[in-house]
């Protein structure tokens, strides 16, 4: 998915249609415009942690 944008869109709204409403990605938008993202780059950190949360796989547990 990384670098896909359609792939994330198609992701992203697979998961929830209105996901640019919901508090996980106006958090995932915060950190991203923080950081100087575009907006592909926002959706596609969403869609990729979304997919992770869809399938029961906690990252967090992976972190440094």
């Amino acid at each position: 998915m990384d670098g896909d944008k359609g792939l994330a869109q198609q992701v992203a709204n697979r998961i929830n249609p209105q996901f640019r409403e919901s508090q996980d990605f106006l958090t995932v938008q915060q950190l991203g415009q923080q950081n100087g993202a575009s907006d592909d780059d926002i959706v596609q950190q969403f869609a990729i942690f979304a997919w992770f949360n869809e399938q029961g796989i906690n990252i967090e547990k992976y972190r440094a």
